[in-house]
């Protein structure tokens, strides 16, 4: 009996010493900032890790020409979206950009599962819309939050998303939530 006890207490002793196998999003991850410059605009993204752009500027369904970065796992994505104007077509507002998203990108893929709502917010001394939310896909549970703003002619979307079960992910968010910079400003 002695024998087994302490092998418990050696086990427990083992477990607490190697942290009983906890990972964090500070283990995880490497935190950086990305800068991107489209047009006349410029902003620092926090983001995980180092993201990929794509090599063409593509068209939105609606017409605008954009240009997306983009990175991610199995715990945390981060896609950044610079929209400028399209021929004729003024930028809609942060608003309008915000539920076009939703009605026409995450409720086309995630339909009726797509919890959202929209909070109009100051990001870095700059309106903006903050739209945060849930939807599911593959019976498993994303979260997600996503900014919206306009800086000196591009409507700027940068959106972090998370399993909902994934602590390092959910981690994630809270080191870059909030901490956009919008380094020129229009004025």
């Amino acid at each position: 009996m002695r024998r087994i006890l302490m092998g418990l207490l050696g086990l427990m002793l083992m477990f607490v010493v190697s942290g009983c196998g906890t990972t964090t999003a500070l283990d995880t991850y490497s935190f950086g900032n990305k800068v991107v410059n489209v047009g006349a605009s410029e902003i620092i993204v926090p983001t995980p890790f180092d993201l990929g752009k794509l090599a063409n500027p593509t068209i939105t369904d609606d017409g605008y020409p954009i240009t997306v970065y983009q990175n991610g796992d199995a715990n945390f994505i981060t896609t950044i979206k610079a929209m400028t104007v399209a021929p004729g077509k003024p930028l809609p507002t942060p608003l309008a950009r915000a539920e076009y998203s939703r009605d026409h990108e995450y409720k086309h893929y995630f339909g009726d599962s797509l919890q959202w709502e929209n909070t109009a917010i100051t990001l870095d001394g700059v309106p903006a819309v903050e739209s945060t939310g849930l939807y599911t896909v593959k019976n498993k549970q994303i979260r997600f939050l996503q900014y919206t703003f306009i800086s000196n002619g591009v409507l700027w979307n940068i959106a972090y998303q998370y399993a909902a079960d994934s602590t390092v992910g959910a981690e994630a968010l809270k080191l870059v939530e909030g901490k956009i910079q919008i380094i020129k400003k229009e004025g």
